[in-house]
């Protein structure tokens, strides 16, 4: 597993565990929180919030700054692209390399692709909210986190996605935020010719997070505790 694969799960657990998130969550909600839990598997959300009163939210979670080559999103077989067959074709030229024929793929094609990799096709695990964190490398523990709904997140990658799908040398490009790509991995991955999505943090998408905010829960506490108590 890749290093950035290993730190995504790791914050997942963490997002359950680490104590000054859940009063974070409650500001940023307006109510009371029962528990964080992990969703098990592979699915598209990665934790569920639990509130007081009954109700919840799916969370997708993304750590560390998504720069450069970006977060892997979703990998799949060529075949569960959906059903278009020129896009398998296109797929099947650049990112395997298997003929020289690069079909036109339209921008509806890419929608299609672009929901099925961030929100996947089982409503049940769609996630409500995608999460951003910065983890600390030593110590695992989530230093900043910031918080955007769902769908003003799909909106804004909808809103860039090219007229055509763009295909380079080795990758096949939705926008400047997606591409798709052979996964690799060699002997160490079970199917290495798997298509993976990655998605690149950009200023734009960024700038749609709420930050929120543990340092002030953390100096509250701090400060109450060092206050004296009334009589």
């Amino acid at each position: 597993m890749s290093t950035i694969a290993k730190n995504g799960n790791r914050a997942e657990k963490v997002l359950s565990t680490q104590d000054n998130l859940k009063p974070a969550f409650e500001a940023y909600f307006q109510k009371p929180i029962a528990s964080i839990s992990m969703v098990p598997g592979r699915k598209k959300s990665d934790n569920v919030i639990n509130f007081s009163d009954g109700t919840k939210v799916q969370i997708q979670n993304k750590d560390g700054d998504g720069s450069g080559r970006g977060w892997s999103v979703d990998r799949r077989d060529l075949k569960d692209h959906g059903t278009d067959t020129d896009f398998h074709t296109l797929l099947q030229s650049v990112c395997l390399r298997g003929n020289t024929t690069r079909p036109t793929i339209s921008q509806e094609i890419s929608r299609q692709t672009l929901s099925q990799i961030i929100f996947g096709s089982d409503p049940a695990f769609q996630p409500e909210f995608i999460t951003h964190t910065i983890s600390d490398k030593t110590t695992g523990q989530i230093t900043k986190i910031s918080i955007c709904p769902a769908k003003t997140f799909m909106d804004a990658l909808l809103e860039e996605l090219y007229p055509t799908m763009v295909p380079k040398r080795t990758c096949v490009h939705l926008s400047p935020s997606i591409y798709l790509q052979r996964k690799g991995g060699g002997k160490t991955d079970n199917n290495p010719d798997h298509i993976q999505a990655k998605l690149r943090f950009n200023e734009k998408i960024a700038a749609l997070f709420t930050v929120v905010d543990l340092i002030s829960y953390q100096t509250n506490q701090q400060s109450e505790a060092q206050m004296p108590a009334e009589h």
